[in-house]
């Protein structure tokens, strides 16, 4: 994110305090190649004794960020921007996202749907206490900002994937069935667990977990034949954790995360409140 010439860089697309900023002024900014066997699109920013590697998302990407940080170089220097201008900026770049990817996604009710949740407040939010309920549960800050991590990367890559139209965004579609299913059923045992027997609760829990097992298998087909092992791994490393029985058992049961589990599960049934996939779809 700029401000005025200077570039705020973020750990992470949820965190409102920059690792570093970057003035922008007399910086050398280059177009590098595209690498074909790496599939990557890259630039490189040079200020005075540092250069730094920058990779987009593809090359029209790249161009749009050299582009504008040329432009904003001729500027004044700026201070990081505020928690709420932070959050009408993403809701801004969402709308924009949505604008450009609307006319290529129009016969994809899955890719419509798509497009708003990755731009959704809603989303964040859940993404936010989900980092938090798993630093909690683990006590390992460094685990719950991995997850985090690879649920952003995997949302934009595969973003990004039906926006290049790689895959059809309906096939998503079976990968929403079992998180919804999923999704539900955590939100009924939140409602009841006080009321409902330790059997019952346990064989909720790995209900659940079957799921969203059906999900990963699910999501890792369709991305397998367009990601690198590493990539896949990530897939893999989300739902063995946040996916398991006994990482819902432990947050929805402990009382001491009575108040993180209710905002996320808040945020979950929002989730669940939306059917529009497969009438969209079917249009």
């Amino acid at each position: 994110m700029t401000t005025g010439s200077t570039l705020h860089c973020y750990k992470s697309p949820l965190d409102v305090e920059p690792i570093a900023s970057v003035q922008l002024a007399g910086c050398v900014l280059e177009k590098l190649p595209f690498d074909a066997k790496k599939k990557k699109s890259c630039f490189t920013l040079t200020v005075g004794d540092n250069s730094y590697l920058v990779e987009g998302a593809g090359d029209d990407d790249v161009t749009q960020w050299v582009d504008e940080l040329k432009r904003v170089s001729a500027l004044p220097a700026g201070e990081p921007p505020s928690k709420e201008a932070i959050q009408t900026k993403k809701l801004g770049r969402g709308a924009r996202m949505k604008k450009a990817a609307g006319g290529k996604l129009a016969a994809s009710g899955a890719g419509k749907a798509m497009t708003r949740r990755l731009a959704d407040e809603e989303t964040l939010n859940l993404l936010r206490n989900l980092k938090i309920v798993i630093k909690k549960d683990s006590g390992n800050v460094k685990k719950a900002e991995e997850i985090e991590n690879d649920i952003m990367k995997i949302a934009i890559k595969s973003f990004f994937l039906v926006d290049n139209k790689v895959i059809p965004g309906d096939a998503f579609l079976d990968v929403d069935a079992p998180i919804r299913k999923a999704f539900e059923l955590i939100v009924k045992v939140w409602d009841k667990k006080e009321r409902t027997s330790p059997e019952s609760l346990k064989v909720a829990f790995n209900t659940i977990e079957q799921h969203l097992k059906k999900a990963e298998q699910v999501l890792t087909k369709i991305l397998l034949p367009h990601l690198k092992p590493k990539s896949l791994q990530r897939v893999k490393n989300i739902f063995s954790y946040v996916g398991s029985a006994r990482f819902l058992s432990n947050i929805m049961m402990d009382n001491e995360l009575e108040d993180e589990v209710h905002e996320l599960v808040k945020a979950i049934e929002y989730y669940t409140q939306f059917h529009h996939y497969k009438e969209d779809s079917k249009r």
